[in-house]
């Protein structure tokens, strides 16, 4: 049989002898034409991408439908022959030798089998550099083949995507520690993933066995329980924990995550979940479990230590105090030596500061062990204020500090909250505030103020004040917010921490910020309390 034309080219360049198809030639062309015509009518308007080539010595494309130029870009007069189609359509050598081969084999073997449609996948470069995969379908139908192609770019690509997403997921999994596994009702099945493997401590490749065998007996009745709650609740998922038996002993936690998927019956179908190792969170979950135990055990102790330890100072500092402030009143009728007096105004002053300080100690310890209890009560303004001036002017008198209170102009102006609570907030602000006043004749301010019915305080100093930038910090505990000054008590640093917790344990707010020309000024601002205690 001759060989001639691209053909001949084509079984030269095989890698094996083919056979060649060759057409009987039409003895009329009118007819042929004819033919072709009713035949393009017909291939227009199928709506997939057609091409029909003769198979003449030098093949011909004599169609391309619609859909094909849309798909691939080339129109019939830019690729007349198959010979000018390859080398545009597959530019790689070596995949074009592939589709030529496959080609010279699909037409011997029309020989035999004539009228079979013969298909492959096929990828085309189309005319504006896109790849198209498609299935190329192809029909020897006496001088001519017709070629339908079906175009498979976007399944492939949702391929390539899939394949793409689930070596990402077994990346992050294998990362994570995560396994998983699937259980097939109808088939009894189970197959597990090779991070599974390693989870259960089982050699991959080797027999995992029976579940069962690997979850702990103590948990095993649970874990069933709750995979057939799962099952029977006709519900989708569900997650447990239990401890699983290693080979070589050692005892795991594992999480498992598990669905259902079910028939549009509720039958169930299979049953796939996930399981990573929880042993390492446990561990650190059970070892901050104890050390928040032992902190609580401690903070009892150090309560009850402070509770005790106070109390034994307070007996006698109060006795100090008390002694104090009658030898003072006892001056009053029997004038003293000055610097009696003085000595007196400082053994008053030391007591009342060293019992500021061993209530917020108290009330600081208390706040800690969850001990907030309020006792609120209506109260006048105007007396309350008196008892905490009294309180604070011996303080002030032996800093050289001057007071001054600005009260409600209503004498009977009245106030609910714990007062208790209330004297310690003002009692920290203004000892802070005097002992930072070190200029002579030094004033403290005080103001206390009603308005929509809320109680509004302010003390403000004339020291040296602090830099913006650490005015947030303030209230924290043993915060120190400017340098002592020289000769003044350098505390321990709880007076506005003790304000901040009883101001919000009150309901309110405090701000601080700077005094004009210097200084500090602290503002409080308190809801009145019901009498159920609410703010």
């Amino acid at each position: 049989m001759p060989k001639a034309g691209i053909f001949a080219r084509m079984v030269e360049s095989a890698p094996e002898p083919l056979v060649v198809f060759q057409p009987a030639r039409i003895a009329d062309p009118g007819a042929q034409a004819q033919g072709e015509l009713g035949w393009n009518a017909i291939l227009e308007h199928i709506p997939m991408p057609l091409v029909v080539g003769t198979l003449e010595e030098v093949p011909r494309l004599v169609f391309m439908n619609r859909e094909y130029v849309r798909l691939f870009g080339y129109r019939r007069e830019e690729v007349p022959t198959i010979a000018e189609w390859m080398p545009l359509a597959y530019p790689d050598p070596v995949y074009r030798a592939e589709i030529i081969g496959w080609w010279l084999k699909m037409l011997a073997n029309s020989i035999a089998e004539p009228g079979l449609v013969r298909s492959r996948e096929v990828r085309i470069r189309a005319k504006d550099g896109r790849d198209v995969d498609a299935i190329l379908n192809a029909m020897v139908l006496e001088a001519h083949v017709l070629v339908a192609f079906q175009d498979i770019t976007g399944r492939r690509q949702q391929e390539l995507e899939r394949e793409q997403s689930n070596t990402r997921r077994q990346l992050a999994a294998d990362l994570a520690g995560v396994g998983f596994w699937e259980y097939d009702f109808e088939t009894g099945l189970e197959t597990q993933d090779t991070q599974i493997h390693r989870i259960y401590g089982v050699a991959e490749g080797g027999d995992f066995g029976v579940w069962e065998n690997r979850v702990h007996p103590e948990d095993l009745g649970a874990a069933l329980r709750s995979i057939d709650g799962a099952l029977a609740s006709g519900g989708n998922g569900q997650g447990m924990d239990f401890r699983i038996v290693r080979p070589d002993g050692a005892i795991r936690w594992i999480r498992s995550k598990f669905h259902i998927a079910r028939d549009s019956g509720g039958k169930p179908l299979r049953l796939t979940g996930i399981e990573f190792d929880i042993t390492g969170d446990r561990e650190i979950r059970g070892a901050l479990e104890q050390a928040l135990a032992r902190s609580e055990r401690e903070n009892e102790e150090k309560s009850r230590f402070l509770a005790s330890v106070s109390h034994e100072i307070r007996t006698p500092l109060s006795a100090l105090v008390s002694l104090a402030n009658s030898m003072l009143l006892e001056a009053e009728g029997h004038p003293l030596p000055e610097v009696y007096s003085q000595h007196l105004e400082s053994v008053r002053a030391g007591g009342q500061y060293l019992n500021l300080i061993l209530s917020n100690l108290l009330d600081l310890s208390a706040i800690e062990g969850g001990n907030t209890a309020m006792h609120c009560r209506d109260f006048y303004i105007g007396d309350w204020a008196e008892d905490v001036a009294g309180i604070l002017a011996p303080i002030a008198k032996a800093r050289g500090v001057r007071l001054e209170w600005v009260l409600p102009a209503d004498p009977e102006a009245r106030f609910r909250t714990d007062q208790v609570r209330l004297t310690q907030i003002v009692l920290n602000l203004a000892h802070n505030a005097v002992k930072f006043s070190i200029k002579p004749n030094a004033v403290v301010s005080i103001g206390v103020s009603m308005e929509g019915g809320r109680l509004g305080i302010s003390v403000e100093d004339q020291g040296p004040g602090i830099d913006p930038a650490r005015i947030d910090g303030l209230f924290g505990e043993y915060a120190q917010g400017s340098p002592v000054p020289r000769g003044a008590d350098r505390g321990i640093g709880l007076g506005l921490a003790i304000v901040k917790k009883n101001v919000e344990l009150l309901g309110g707010s405090v701000r601080a910020g700077l005094a004009e020309p210097t200084g500090m000024k602290f503002v409080v601002e308190l809801p009145p309390v019901d009498a159920g205690g609410a703010a």
